[in-house]
């Protein structure tokens, strides 16, 4: 039988430091990648959201859109607001459970965070309202 002679490793710590290094880089990449697919949404306009079709229902959507003031339907008791937002002549029913934001009866447009069911209706579970792009004053003349 032959001895085979081993040469100590001139490196040890060199090979415990990469190893450690790799395993907290993977580790780090895990938890962004995982926060990344969990935190976005697609941004869509109701006409591009109408568009996708079937491929569009289940998904996590941030929709924008103006809100039709004629449709709007407030249930205190049950705290659901009922609304549509529309673009050009497409609309899309919207269900919000909470209280609106304040300035909800006063904007044009608003921004919905929520999932776009097979049954056409869009369920917010956040409600946003876009300001308007320029305020004016009101200017009140004296008797």
């Amino acid at each position: 039988m032959r001895n085979i002679t081993r040469f100590p490793n001139p490196f040890p710590r060199l090979n415990r430091f990469l190893i450690g290094g790799a395993i907290v880089a993977a580790a780090i990449l895990f938890l962004i990648t995982s926060a990344l697919q969990t935190s976005g949404v697609y941004y869509l306009e109701v006409d591009e959201l109408l568009a996708k079709g079937p491929a569009a229902y289940d998904q996590a959507v941030r929709l924008n859109g103006v809100v039709d003031k004629s449709t709007i339907q407030w249930e205190p008791s049950t705290l659901t607001l009922r609304f549509n937002m529309v673009k050009g002549d497409q609309a899309i029913p919207v269900i919000y459970n909470d209280v609106p934001p304040d300035t909800f009866y006063e904007g044009e447009s608003a921004v919905v965070e929520g999932i776009y069911g097979g049954d056409g209706i869009f369920r917010a579970d956040t409600l946003f309202v876009r300001c308007p792009s320029k305020y004016e004053s009101v200017i009140q003349e004296a008797p």
